[in-house]
């Protein structure tokens, strides 16, 4: 199903209003025109009749009786004569509604006026015995008819005139062409303003939640969340009001949400640091009471002082290491991007490990593409990587690690690889959680700060691992066409 957007629902409306009102008010003024039409012939119908039965009875003033027998030539010429000057045709009938004479005979032997008037209009005039205006249509054709007596001196009807009006009862074709010629003239200017109008005001109207939608798409606890400066105190600036109250809402709890997440890592971080002080602490305790013990008996002092030594500097050591990589992870610097050849920068990091390590190393792929990044962290994200691997391939002859870089357009690939001890299953979900150990061979906070740089930076960071077969760590990172 098609799905119209509001603006355009708005506009259709609009447009469709304005050519609904053009055809009501053609239909109206029509209608209007062809009753004033009517009422004008009736008018003037009456207007004429009521000359013509002047100028007769002023004719007829002196006779007295029926009609008949002062029907003579001077009568029907005189009703000519008055048909002549009003340009009306005129038809005189007795009171029984028999035709005596007519100015049109043609319209009788045509039947388009019968010879005698209908019953029903004669009984008509003796109720109203006034002036009645029909509309004929017994013969097929419609027409205006007036129907009148001619009374003598005495008061009494003597004949009836009857005045049959033949102009067009409808608008004239013409006037009608002209009338809707220049009403459509009219009406498409209006259109042309209207549909200005309608575009304008709908867009006035769906602008604001263009933007409303556009800055809700954005929102999020992780971003920067933009409110919208709106002046208006309609129900659309109510809206954006409400969304505004929520953006402020919104980012309060975020710094809420941040200030718990950021305590609760460092109270899980200090949990893991104490526990990992506490491994090298307990030897070292035993270590001291063994030595007193000797001191106290005096047996093989001297031997025992020197494991006593080398297992004290071992735990020294593995303290320092514990500090060392905290320290890492607590100063992770402002990052200064720039554009960056990710070949070199792997070179220099396995350069580190190539001398002191019994590991096979290998460089290859598109060792020239460049990534946009700080060089400082995306060295420490090598060579934290490339520890973990060396850490992994302990005790193993035939250790190797192989350093893939790949162009793929926006991004640049970077694969490293090792056929060392793999990672447990159990272990694989909180890989990249700050979880501080070196049980692990080395890996845990490092990793979370190999993610945190990577990411920081744009890019994404995977793994696959298998037990006794080697682990691949995948990271991505925008290269300079991004």
């Amino acid at each position: 199903m098609v799905q119209i957007s509001l603006q355009k629902k708005i506009y259709l409306f609009l447009i469709s209003f304005v050519l609904l009102s053009f055809v009501l008010i053609g239909a109206v003024t029509l209608l209007f025109f062809s009753n004033e039409n009517e009422r004008y012939h009736a008018e003037r119908l009456l207007r004429k009749e009521r000359t013509v039965l002047s100028s007769i009875n002023f004719f007829l003033a002196n006779q007295e009786g029926d009609i008949f027998p002062f029907y003579t030539k001077e009568f029907s010429d005189k009703v000519e004569e008055i048909s002549i000057i009003n340009k009306f045709d005129i038809n005189v009938y007795d009171v029984r509604g028999d035709l005596i004479t007519s100015t049109r005979m043609d319209l009788f032997t045509d039947e388009v006026i019968p010879w005698k008037i209908a019953q029903e209009t004669i009984e008509k005039l003796a109720r109203r015995d006034s002036t009645i205006l029909e509309i004929e249509r017994e013969t097929g054709r419609s027409f205006l008819s007036t129907y009148s007596y001619i009374y003598n001196t005495s008061g009494n009807p003597v004949a009836i005139v009857n005045i049959p009006y033949f102009s067009d009862q409808t608008l004239n074709k013409q006037e009608i062409v002209e009338f809707l010629t220049s009403l459509s003239q009219i009406y498409l200017f209006l259109l042309i303003g209207a549909l200005l109008l309608a575009y304008f005001i709908s867009n006035s109207i769906t602008r604001p939640l263009r933007v409303l939608k556009e800055k809700m798409a954005k929102v999020g606890y992780d971003t920067t969340n933009e409110q919208i400066d709106w002046k208006g105190k309609d129900e659309i600036g109510m809206l954006i009001q409400d969304y505004n109250n929520m953006v402020v809402k919104l980012q309060e709890s975020a710094v809420l949400l941040a200030q718990s997440e950021r305590e609760s890592a460092w109270r899980e971080m200090a949990k893991q640091v104490a526990h990992e002080i506490k491994n090298p602490l307990t030897p070292m305790k035993l270590s001291v009471q063994q030595l007193s013990r000797a001191w106290k008996e005096e047996e093989n002092l001297e031997e025992r002082m020197t494991r006593f030594s080398k297992s004290m500097v071992e735990q020294i050591d593995n303290l320092a290491d514990i500090a060392s990589e905290f320290s890492n992870f607590a100063k992770m610097p402002r990052a200064e991007l720039r554009m960056i050849e990710l070949g070199e920068i792997a070179e220099n990091a396995i350069s580190i490990f190539r001398e002191t390590e019994k590991v096979e190393f290998e460089l290859k792929g598109d060792l020239s593409v460049q990534v946009f990044a700080d060089p400082k962290q995306i060295s420490r994200v090598f060579i934290n990587l490339i520890k973990n691997a060396t850490q992994a391939l302990a005790g193993k002859d035939d250790g190797a690690i192989s350093v893939f870089i790949k162009d793929e357009g926006e991004f640049a690939l970077v694969e490293i690889k090792d056929n060392g001890k793999g990672i447990e299953d159990s272990m694989k979900k909180d890989i990249f959680l700050p979880n501080f150990t070196t049980k692990s061979g080395g890996m845990g906070i490092g990793l979370s700060m190999v993610k945190s740089i990577i990411e920081n930076a744009g890019g994404s960071i995977t793994f696959d691992s298998s037990i006794n077969r080697g682990s691949t760590f995948r990271f991505s990172l925008p290269t300079k066409s991004n």
